[in-house]
């Protein structure tokens, strides 16, 4: 990704003029520059190329405009790409066009594009047809999907787990999960072997639909299919089920998820312990679990603390609660003002008044230390 330096020495190798750049060298620095979003730049050097560009080129500049969703100047390279006498749009070029209008929801462009394809004598791959499945599919427009699918079949393309992965979404987005979970039964029993992408989009829509005890039940089965489940599935599930208070399975799963495949990270960590927090008598648990992180390499930040501090009080711990002010302060984080007026009524109400107003003066004395630094910076 540093194209800047790669520009550097194709400059030098123009301005010394030893040899002269092929069309390897330009479609290099096209390339370069698209993969960082420099389209313009890519497009200059196409247009000051002393040579004629190959399909390699024309492909590879279509495609950056494409992701940088300049659909007019994609169509201004294929065209040109149309008139040159030197090479003409492939299958790649067609479809990385069909793939750019799908995806902004161009279907119209798109279909116009297929057309001028297959009069070119150019045949769709299942890479265009999935382009187009899952662009209507995005767009909510299942039903159309599902025709292109058929005339995907017709054409004597077979549809794959990508194809499939694109109706489950469209279903998901068209609220209807129970056809999303029946297409994903219909994709196993076809003997097709859904992958880590198709399980999650219906996993997250039970997330989505507060079906929390559905999608644990899914992620199991990844595993007994040996399809190892993404971070971001069991993140999505913990979430739901520390809102739905079925906190005892949050803690299972959580425990469980080294022998699934795939190892807790902060996240996952710091939304069932903060859930425990919330309810009172679960500290015991929580010292636990944060034992277990601090072993797997993850440190607590602020808000951990925090719920860690509100946690001890809920408790009515008050020497727990104190330690971890102190540990707050110490490593300079900020303390929730709510959660702190509620750690001081606890020592309040213990009659550790005493102690009560030491922690308030060190924390006022931290706050104008704070203060002044922050005023001497600027």
């Amino acid at each position: 990704n540093r194209a800047n330096i790669a520009k550097a020495i194709y400059d030098q190798v123009l301005a010394e003029a030893v040899l002269e750049p092929d069309v390897y060298t330009y479609t290099t620095m096209i390339r370069g520059f698209c993969k960082v979003g420099k389209v313009e730049s890519a497009r200059k050097v196409f247009d000051e190329m002393r040579c004629e560009p190959n399909i390699v080129t024309y492909n590879t500049l279509i495609h950056g405009f494409c992701k940088k969703g300049d659909m007019d100047g994609a169509r201004r390279v294929f065209d040109r790409m149309v008139e040159s006498q030197s090479c003409k749009p492939d299958v790649v070029s067609f479809t990385t066009l069909i793939d750019g209008y799908s995806k902004r929801g161009g279907f119209q462009e798109a279909l116009e594009c297929l057309k001028e394809m297959v009069e070119r004598g150019c045949s769709p791959n299942a890479v265009t047809y999935n382009a187009l499945v899952e662009g209507l599919c995005l767009s909510g427009e299942v039903d159309e999907a599902r025709k292109m699918m058929s005339r995907m079949r017709l054409n004597g393309l077979k549809d794959d787990v990508a194809t499939n992965t694109s109706l489950l979404k469209g279903f998901c987005i068209v609220g209807k999960s129970d056809e999303a979970v029946k297409h994903l039964r219909e994709m196993v029993s076809r003997g097709m072997k859904p992958d880590v992408k198709a399980y999650g989009v219906v996993v997250n829509e039970y997330c989505k639909i507060r079906k929390p005890s559905e999608a644990v039940l899914l992620l199991r089965e990844m595993v007994v299919r040996g399809v190892k489940p993404s971070m971001s599935s069991f993140n999505a599930v913990f979430r739901v089920l520390v809102d739905e208070g079925k906190l005892d399975k949050g803690v299972l799963l959580l425990k469980q998820m080294p022998k699934m495949g795939c190892s807790p990270n902060f996240l996952s960590y710091c939304t069932v312990i903060c859930g425990l927090c919330k309810v009172k008598g679960r500290m015991q648990q929580v010292e636990e679990l944060v034992s277990n992180m601090l072993q797997n390499g993850h440190n607590l930040d602020a808000t951990m603390y925090n719920c860690l501090l509100l946690g001890y009080c809920e408790d009515r711990d008050e020497e727990m609660a104190q330690k971890t002010v102190y540990d707050i302060m110490d490593k300079n984080f900020v303390i929730n003002q709510d959660i702190f007026c509620t750690f001081v009524k606890l020592l309040c109400a213990k009659g550790k008044l005493k102690e009560a107003e030491t922690v308030s003066e060190e924390m006022r004395r931290r706050c104008q230390l704070n203060g002044k630094a922050e005023t001497e910076e600027h």
